[in-house]
């Protein structure tokens, strides 16, 4: 008897316990979760550009503010030198890829963040690519008849005038020929208007030559410059109507 009620009294401590500690979890699982409260949201709005997208060491670089509805700012150039200024300028004194970061604050102290990469280092040409070409002259009339144009380039700066060095990219270009690749010697490129011109070339006897100008542009390399972060490598496209002529940058 005595057995019987010490072995039922275990049973109702037991059964009381489990009742009471899944009354436990059912009240939790009851409770509301935890509020996680955001920052509020800015009033401004950070934006800006860069004049370059490809800077040479110790260039100025001018990164134009183009926020709205902001108060302050606050500049981080990616190297660990930062300004509190509208407008951004910096000179990076050693070559890499740095990240600039523009903050914009509102009237109540919160900020908007806008980021944009930039690229330091020694420019030089190091490919010129020729993907469309014109095969006839103004006239309508072949620029070579019977066979492709013997065509010869010219690319100088414009602070050397009339000079206009040409050497030859290739003879008898068909459209088969297309996209045309020519490889350069490594060359600077400084941030002045340069000159590029195409010429067609005809050899009237053995040492003497005609040419006829098939087209030209006059640029600035830094100011044109764009940056090809899927190749890490920067690029002028140069375009018009009829020809489509893309150099190639790399970084010393």
């Amino acid at each position: 008897m005595v057995s019987t009620v010490k072995t039922n009294i275990r049973f109702l401590f037991l059964f009381l316990f489990t009742l009471g500690f899944a009354a436990c979890k059912s009240n939790h699982s009851d409770e509301p979760e935890p509020v996680v409260e955001l920052p509020p949201a800015s009033l401004a709005t950070a934006d800006f550009s860069t004049t370059i997208q490809l800077a040479d060491i110790k260039q100025t670089v001018t990164f134009i503010n183009k926020s709205a509805n902001a108060t302050r700012y606050t500049w981080y150039f990616g190297d660990g030198d930062s300004a509190n200024t509208n407008q951004g300028k910096h000179k990076y004194n050693y070559p890499g890829k740095y990240t600039v970061k523009l903050k914009a604050y509102d009237n109540k102290g919160v900020p908007s963040v806008k980021a944009l990469p930039i690229v330091v280092g020694e420019r030089y040409v190091n490919e010129l690519v020729i993907n469309k070409l014109k095969f006839t002259d103004p006239a309508g009339n072949p620029w070579d008849q019977g066979s492709g144009p013997d065509v010869w380039l010219g690319f100088i700066k414009l602070s050397l005038e009339n000079y206009m060095p040409s050497f030859k990219l290739k003879n008898n270009i068909t459209p088969a020929s297309l996209p045309l690749s020519l490889t350069f010697v490594a060359n600077p490129f400084l941030n002045e208007d340069y000159k590029f011109a195409l010429y067609e070339f005809d050899s009237v006897t053995t040492d003497q030559y005609t040419s006829r100008l098939m087209t030209s542009w006059i640029f600035n390399p830094v100011q044109a410059t764009q940056w090809d972060s899927v190749n890490n490598t920067g690029f002028v496209e140069l375009k018009n109507q009829d020809y489509e002529i893309r150099f190639i940058l790399n970084l010393k």
